[in-house]
């Protein structure tokens, strides 16, 4: 029988990219338009991937 374990640290980054989407979900759901859409998806991501900028096109 052979189990899979999951580190501790791949738990984590599953739940923060968890916590991450939700976030995007809420923001866009409470907010219909489009350029607080796109905004708010680049701040997380600029926050998520330690940037300075995140251009969109």
């Amino acid at each position: 029988m052979q189990r899979n374990y999951c580190s501790k640290s791949g738990l984590s980054s599953e739940k923060r990219i968890y916590n991450i989407l939700a976030e995007i979900s809420l923001k866009i759901r409470l907010s219909l338009e489009l350029d607080y859409i796109l905004n708010t998806a680049v701040a997380v991501v600029r926050d998520l991937l330690n940037v300075d900028r995140v251009f969109y096109i």
